[in-house]
């Protein structure tokens, strides 16, 4: 070959080997490897290139992400951005198809943030569930397409979906189709899930999330239980000038769930249980209230449980109470004991009024035995508070003709010159006074 024409041949090949050189290295290279070059500009272009690919990049970005060094945090940042970017694109398309409002509506760039921030690229299941999280946010969105979406999100085999896709229905003006949905989430598989839905239907007044509720606050689970006791209060109204009442009219179930609330932690809780247990009146509750007694420390909610029982008029409860009243049943500067003995009183059980009797030759429990039998036999008062001591004046005294006279001041016997005067009264008496489940047998 002419050295001359060799020469000229090899001239092009070398200027285009220099020029190669001059080249940036990112040129030749993926869009992956050109997320770490220096300039903006080239990242812009390089995270567009992902993008309009959808997921052909994904699984080669999360490869990259595992082997970064720690101290690669920027680097870090735009693979998480790129993927949050990926996801949000698809995430538009999939909810535009069902919502076709939240295309305009939505804050798409508030979604890549929220996907941005997670600690690993974004998957599909962290999309949906930033999503139903970034639509709470939405105005004016219509509730039968926001039902269809959140009820594709309610299906989703991720727990976490499901449990945003409830929390996306709490807006109360929602009283169709996405009502119904969160009523649907009550059956779902997962606690959390159950619990959310429930809370939001309850704080809505739906008595038909209270089982969900109640159970929840059994959960193995501290963030349900604790959720979910919040609710115990919630269940007596108190309104000023008006009696306490129960909020709902409790189901056998809700009952069934109460009775196994009776060991909450919270001393108030419980109590509140113990409360609502005798205001809702079913009789079923009574067996759970007498058994935990035993098992109560804490003298107020003994009490509770004691009035809770005289409202049922739980039979067996009555002998409990006059071994309470035997023992006493104190609190620091509190008496509990006339609260005890008006319990007694409501029960009205004939067959303890001899050991209520017995008491009255007591000299510290026999005031407490001569106001449960005044009560029992009908004087008013058992529903005042003597829990600071001092107790009722007043008090029913047999007479000799087989009658009750209420008396007071110092015109009321000792406790001891009572006790023979009720037991002549009983001897003579106690055939009048048959147990009855419809009232008392003992009052008037």
């Amino acid at each position: 070959m002419d050295s001359r024409f060799a020469l000229t041949l090899a001239l092009p090949l070398t200027l285009a080997s220099a020029l190669a050189a001059l080249a940036p290295a990112w040129a030749a290279e993926g869009p992956v490897a050109r997320l770490a070059a220096e300039s903006a500009q080239e990242q812009a272009a390089a995270i567009a290139e992902i993008v309009a690919a959808g997921e052909k990049y994904v699984p080669e970005i999360e490869a990259a992400y595992a082997a970064l060094k720690d101290d690669q945090r920027e680097l870090r940042e735009r693979y998480r951005d790129a993927v949050a970017r990926v996801r949000a694109e698809q995430m538009k398309a999939w909810a535009a198809g069902l919502s076709p409002a939240l295309e305009k509506k939505l804050a798409w760039d508030g979604l890549v943030r929220n996907l941005t921030w997670l600690p690993k690229p974004a998957t599909t299941d962290d999309a949906r569930k930033a999503l139903c999280m970034v639509s709470r946010s939405v105005q004016d969105w219509p509730e039968d397409e926001a039902a269809r979406l959140l009820k594709e999100c309610l299906a989703d085999k991720s727990p976490a979906v499901r449990e945003a896709a409830v929390s996306a229905l709490d807006r109360e003006a929602w009283k169709g189709p996405g009502a119904e949905l969160l009523l649907a989430a009550l059956k779902d598989e997962s606690e959390k899930v159950r619990t959310a839905a429930a809370m939001i239907l309850l704080a809505r007044g739906d008595q038909r999330a209270l089982a969900a509720v109640l159970s929840g606050a059994l959960s193995k689970e501290p963030a349900v239980r604790d959720q979910c006791a919040q609710v115990i209060p919630q269940l007596i109204l108190a309104e000023e000038g008006q009696p306490q009442h129960t909020r709902f009219k409790h189901s056998p179930e809700e009952i069934a769930a109460l009775c196994k609330l009776l060991d909450l932690e919270d001393m108030n809780a419980r109590g509140t249980v113990m409360r609502v247990l005798g205001m809702a009146g079913d009789k079923s509750a009574g067996p759970a209230l007498l058994e935990a007694i035993g098992r109560e420390t804490v003298p107020k909610n003994v009490r509770r449980i004691c009035t809770s029982l005289g409202q049922l008029r739980h039979r067996p409860a009555a002998a409990g109470m006059v071994k309470l009243l035997e023992k006493g049943l104190r609190a620091d500067k509190r008496d509990y004991g006339w609260a005890v003995a008006g319990s007694w009183a409501d029960i009205g059980d004939p067959d303890s009024v001899p050991a209520v009797i017995a008491l009255l030759g007591d000299e510290k429990r026999g005031p407490y035995a001569a106001a449960a039998l005044s009560w029992a036999f009908g004087m008013d008062g058992a529903d005042e508070d003597y829990a600071r001591g001092g107790g009722p004046t007043d008090a029913l005294v047999p007479t000799a003709d087989g009658k009750l006279e209420k008396k007071s001041g110092a015109d009321v016997p000792k406790p001891a010159g009572l006790k023979p005067l009720w037991e002549a009264f009983w001897e003579k008496k106690k055939g009048d006074y048959k147990w009855s489940d419809e009232k008392s047998a003992l009052r008037p």
